[in-house]
């Protein structure tokens, strides 16, 4: 990728050419926040810092546009769950390799209070897909069990 100077106009630019997308789930009765990344994180030992930033700055955007239009204050106590769906045949993913920093990091102050582990706590779980893409969950820490139930349910269908 070239270098190109970070200006607002460039992180636009890669948050819709990347097709970040931040919706509320309607299939339960507590808010829960689904980030859809159509790709899969990076592996954390091969840090680049102009893709690790263009992503932060993304999900961030993504994350705060979709907050100030729905009046969204962040979760006292949340969980993140960062599910990863790859496809069938390709390298398995290994969880905690991920460059989940970067994710975390662009929900401070927005879904989450703060990402230290009295207030956040985070999950992984991986499933076999006809797309690989990563989907990122954000709920009140209340709910988290629960959520994580029906992800593992949908993923053994």
């Amino acid at each position: 990728m070239p270098l190109v100077p970070k200006s607002r106009k460039v992180f636009e630019f890669c948050l819709d050419s990347l097709g970040i997308s931040v919706e509320r789930s309607k299939e339960f009765d507590f808010p829960v926040y689904r980030i859809t990344l159509p790709f899969l994180l990076p592996n954390k030992r091969k840090r680049k810092a102009e893709r690790n930033d263009i992503i932060t700055e993304s999900v961030r955007d993504a994350v705060s546009q979709f907050c100030r239009g729905h009046h969204i204050m962040p979760f006292a106590h949340a969980t993140v769950i960062f599910l990863s769906h790859y496809q069938n045949g390709s390298v398995t993913i290994d969880n905690d390799n991920l460059d989940s920093a970067v994710i975390i990091n662009s929900l401070n102050g927005r879904l989450i209070r703060d990402d230290r582990p009295e207030v956040c706590n985070t999950m992984y779980y991986s499933k076999v897909s006809e797309k690989a893409i990563t989907e990122i969950f954000v709920i009140d820490s209340d709910h988290d069990v629960e959520l994580l139930a029906f992800i593992k349910s949908t993923c053994h269908k």
